[in-house]
Formats: structure tokens, C-alpha cells, sequence
């Protein structure tokens, strides 16, 4: 049986601030650049209203938490994809 107190409302926000995501959102899934894979899904345990905890060791655990997931395959992936800004292009557009 659903609980009558939680939202009825789901939606799918994308965000490159990853304090925004953590602010918003229930529930982070981190995708890879191209191809887009996800590489991983965090949930976000803080209660709401969130405002009130902006400075919270908590808060900035989770942001942390992100942007390791973000980062952690950044360079292989740039070196691998031919759009990328950061690859070495001159042998990749031949």
C-alpha cells in the first residue's frame, strides 16, 4: 500500500551543478560522457526542507560523493572519444 505522505509526482531533472542535483533530487544517477552509460546512482538521504541543511557535513558528503563518480573515468574517456575537447584529435579525424 502506497504511503499517503510521500509525493505522487516523479520527474527526470538534468543538471551539470551538482549541488542543484543534490539539493533537489531523491534519488542521483551519474552518467559517463559519450557513449552516455550510467556509472552510478546515489540516493540522497537528507530531509526535507533541504534549506536547512545547506551546511551540513551530510549535504557536502553526498556533493562529494557525485563528482567522485564524475570524475573518476574523465580521462580515460577523454582520451578514447574523437569528440571530445580534451582528446588528441589530429589522429582521430583522419
Amino acid at each position: 500500500m502506497r504511503n499517503p505522505a510521500l509525493p505522487t509526482n516523479t520527474f527526470i531533472m538534468v543538471s551539470h551543478n551538482v549541488e542543484e542535483a543534490v539539493f533537489m533530487a531523491d534519488r542521483i544517477i551519474v552518467m559517463s560522457p559519450r557513449p552516455g552509460k550510467v556509472t552510478g546512482e546515489i540516493k540522497i538521504d537528507i530531509p526535507r526542507p533541504r534549506t536547512k541543511h545547506l551546511r551540513d557535513p551530510e549535504y557536502f558528503r553526498f556533493v562529494d560523493e557525485v563528482v567522485e563518480l564524475l570524475e573518476r573515468d574523465k580521462t580515460k574517456t577523454a582520451d578514447e572519444s574523437p569528440l571530445s575537447l580534451t582528446a588528441k584529435r589530429a589522429d582521430k579525424l583522419k
